[in-house]
């Protein structure tokens, strides 16, 4: 099974689209997303909703690291109750 793992999205969906699309076009099965969905970028409510639609579909997602203004948190908040913590393994 291929698995895509993309990271570090920005808000960027022309970046988004095009890497879903290479990944769906070499097989990937899954996807996760790890994080800091928006930021930069201009359409962070459209990166949001697609990977809304990921997850609904199983894809995970995880939380990014970087820091969010209070206008970028609405885009946030929209997804954070489908974001899964990672499960680290304990010591």
């Amino acid at each position: 099974m291929i698995i895509a793992m993309l990271s570090d999205i920005h808000a960027n969906i022309g970046a988004l689209e095009a890497c879903l699309a290479h990944a769906r076009a070499h097989g990937a099965e899954r996807f996760i997303f790890l994080g800091d969905f928006v930021g930069y970028g201009a359409d962070p409510t459209s990166v949001v909703e697609i990977v809304q639609h990921y997850r609904a579909e199983g894809a995970v997602a995880v939380k990014g690291v970087l820091p969010i203004t209070s206008i970028q948190a609405r885009w946030v908040i929209s997804i954070a109750s489908t974001v899964r913590k990672p499960d680290f393994p304990s010591s």
